[in-house]
């Protein structure tokens, strides 16, 4: 994760479906789907049923920075707690109450998935130098998170034509790995279950380490015009990755002292 911003995105998928008019929490009610609006704040006028996100409540960093190197690039790692306020609204108790069913649903749904892991095997077949092809990982069958060769992360790229050292790419016909390193010490993460993001990535791959709900109250009595209403705290537990480049080296640096 890059930013606050991308979580605040991640949270909306979440709680609902991202769809070109904006982002839907789909929900049974009685014989009928209907689709519950979430937004941030105010912005939007209010219309029952409907979601309120209230993004970070508080935003506190939890642990000491982690310097990473892999690739040859440098980086800090800093982890945070966030806290997010979701208020849900609807005209009668059942439907708030079925509507907060679903989300908390959701969130057990992106924070359970099941990872199995794939290993070396004989459809490997060296179609040039350095660079190996397998049909029977491809993008239809199997959703890659991650790849290891030799205990060490390796890129993907979105196009064979970017494939370099120590990269991969996948699509329909199958799985192109590029590297210097041995391929039978290849590891392949393949997600299962659970709920992904538009982009096709879980939580974790996007670093939200852990989600949780607290302080569920319901507070109809404070609401007006009938209006029935529960609210929580989402609480995220993520990490941030800022990129370092390293500068240019000091070449004949000469230190002086009196």
């Amino acid at each position: 994760m890059r930013s606050r911003n991308q979580l605040i995105y991640f949270v909306r998928q979440i709680i609902g479906e991202e769809e070109t008019s904006g982002f839907y929490t789909h929900v049974r009610h009685g014989k009928q789907i209907i689709k519950v609006p979430n937004y941030l704040f105010k912005d939007a006028p209010a219309e029952y049923p409907e979601i309120r996100i209230s993004p970070f409540i508080t935003d506190v960093e939890e642990t000491n920075q982690v310097r990473l190197k892999r690739m040859n690039r440098l980086g800090k790692l800093r982890h945070y707690t966030a806290t997010f306020q979701i208020d849900i609204y609807a005209p009668t108790a059942p439907m708030v109450n079925n509507i907060y069913d679903i989300v908390d649903h959701r969130i057990d749904l992106f924070n359970d998935y099941d990872m199995v892991k794939y290993g070396y095997n004989a459809s490997f077949k060296e179609i040039s130098q350095n660079r190996y092809f397998t049909k029977l990982y491809n993008s239809q069958s199997f959703n890659i998170f991650r790849i290891l060769i030799d205990n060490m992360i390796i890129n993907q790229v979105s196009d064979i034509s970017k494939l370099g050292d120590n990269t991969y790419m996948i699509n329909e016909d199958g799985l192109y790995v590029q590297t210097t390193l041995p391929i039978h010490k290849i590891r392949i993460y393949h997600i299962i279950n659970g709920l992904k993001f538009s982009n096709g990535k879980t939580a974790y791959n996007e670093h939200i380490i852990n989600m949780k709900i607290s302080n569920k109250k319901m507070l109809s009595e404070l609401e007006e015009n009938n209006v029935e209403r529960i609210t929580f705290d989402l609480n995220i537990f993520y990490n941030m990755l800022q990129k370092r480049n390293p500068g240019s080296i000091l070449e004949d640096v000469h230190v002086t002292s009196d």
